[in-house]
C-alpha cells in the first residue's frame, strides 16, 4: 500500500514516496519487429508499408512503428501525486463560489477562474469585491488559483493579489497573457504595446509580495484551437515567452527572475504520441531560449486538453479523447520525475 501524497512546497504539485512498480510488459514475450512486419504485409495485401506513414499539419512524417534508440535506457521513475485543476466559469459570482468549494471538497486541488464581465464565457466580475466573493472560503495557500482574464488580466491580477494579501506564500498563477487575447479577438482595445506595458508593470509589482506566483502565461493554445499545427503552436508560445520576458525586464525585473515567472501554455489532444513529442520539444525550446538570454530557469508547462478535438454529439467519444490526452500528459510527467518524485512541471486541466 502506498503512503498518502504529501504536498511539496517547492514544486507546485503533490509528490508520493517511491513505490514498487509492476512493469506493464511483465509476462509478455519481447516484441519481434520481424513478426510484426509479417503481419502488416499480410494485412496490407501487397500495399507498401510507407502507406501507413502519416504527416502532421506541419508536414513531419510519423512512422507506423518506432524502435528504441540505440543505447536508450529504460525509463524508471518514482510515482507522483496529481493536482486536479477545475474550471470556474459560472456567470454568477455567488454560484461560482458554491461550485468552486464543492469541486475542492470533492478532490480538486486548484482553481482556474475564467473571467468575462459579460457573463457569456466566464464569471461576471466587475470589482475586487466580486472576486473576493467568488473565492470566499478558498484557502489560497492550499488551493492555488489561476486566472484566465484576457485583456482584463492586469486589473484581475490586482484583485487576486488583494484577495491573497494574507497568504504571501500562495502559489498563485496570475496568467497574464495579452498576446493570446489579441490573437483570439483579432484586435485589441488600444495598442497591444500598451497592454504589454500594463501587464508587465502589474506583474513586476506583484512579484515581490508573491515570490511563488507565476506572472505570465506564454501560450500557444490559441493557434492550436484555430487549427494550427504543432510548430505554429510552439512558435507562438516561445515568441510570447520572449516578449513577456523583455517586458518584465523593462519593468525592472532581472532577466533570470523574469524567466522564472513565466509558464508555457500548450494543448494536448487525442494523439498521445504527438502530444508527448510536442511537450518534449517545448522543454528543449525553452532551454535554448533561456540559455540564449543567460537565464537558468527550469521550463514549466501548463497543458490543457484540446477543445477542437471535442464533439457536441458524442460525450462518450469525448471521454475517450480526454483520456488519451491525459495519458500523454501523464507519460510526459513520468519521464521528468527524478529520485524525489517531483517533476519540474505544473498543472494539467481537462
Amino acid at each position: 500500500m502506498t503512503t498518502p501524497a504529501a504536498w511539496d512546497a517547492t514544486a507546485g504539485m503533490a509528490s508520493t514516496p517511491p513505490v514498487d512498480i509492476l512493469p506493464l510488459a511483465s509476462g509478455f514475450a519481447p516484441p519481434d519487429r520481424t513478426a510484426w512486419l509479417a503481419l502488416v504485409e499480410k494485412t496490407l495485401k501487397g500495399a507498401p508499408l510507407e502507406g501507413l506513414t502519416r504527416r502532421t499539419l506541419d508536414g513531419l512524417a510519423i512512422e507506423p512503428l518506432y524502435a528504441p534508440a540505440p543505447g536508450a535506457a529504460p525509463i524508471v521513475r518514482t510515482a507522483a501525486g496529481w493536482d486536479i485543476r477545475t474550471l470556474v466559469r459560472n456567470d454568477d459570482p455567488a454560484i461560482a463560489n458554491v461550485e468552486a468549494l464543492a469541486d475542492l471538497a470533492q478532490g480538486a486541488g486548484s482553481l482556474l477562474l475564467r473571467i468575462d464581465p459579460t457573463g457569456q464565457d466566464g464569471v461576471a466580475l466587475g470589482s475586487a469585491d466580486d472576486l473576493a466573493r467568488t473565492l470566499d472560503g478558498v484557502m489560497l495557500d492550499v488551493a492555488p488559483v489561476a486566472l484566465d482574464a484576457g485583456f482584463l488580466g492586469p486589473k484581475c491580477a490586482d484583485w487576486l493579489g488583494a484577495a491573497a494579501k494574507d497568504a504571501p506564500a500562495a502559489p498563485l498563477s496570475f496568467h497574464l497573457d495579452p498576446l493570446s487575447a489579441l490573437a483570439l479577438a483579432g484586435s485589441s482595445p488600444g495598442p497591444i504595446e500598451a497592454h504589454l506595458i500594463a501587464a508587465a508593470s502589474v506583474a513586476a509589482r506583484l512579484a515581490e509580495p508573491y515570490p511563488r506566483a507565476s506572472l505570465f502565461l506564454a501560450s500557444g493554445r490559441v493557434a492550436h484551437e484555430a487549427g494550427g499545427g504543432e510548430a505554429v503552436e510552439l512558435g507562438l508560445a516561445a515568441a510570447s515567452a520572449l516578449a513577456y520576458a523583455k517586458a518584465l525586464v523593462r519593468a525592472g525585473l532581472p532577466i533570470a527572475e523574469a524567466f522564472e515567472h513565466i509558464v508555457l501554455g500548450l494543448a494536448v489532444d487525442a494523439d498521445a504520441f504527438l502530444g508527448v513529442a510536442k511537450l518534449r520539444a517545448a522543454r528543449r525550446i525553452w532551454a535554448r531560449l533561456a540559455a540564449a538570454c543567460d537565464a537558468d530557469a527550469e521550463g514549466r508547462i501548463e497543458a490543457r486538453s484540446s477543445s477542437r478535438m471535442l464533439t457536441r454529439a458524442e460525450p462518450w467519444t469525448n471521454m475517450i479523447r480526454l483520456t488519451v490526452a491525459a495519458f500523454a500528459g501523464a507519460v510526459f510527467i513520468i519521464e521528468l520525475l527524478g529520485p524525489s518524485g517531483v517533476a519540474p512541471f505544473i498543472y494539467f486541466r481537462f
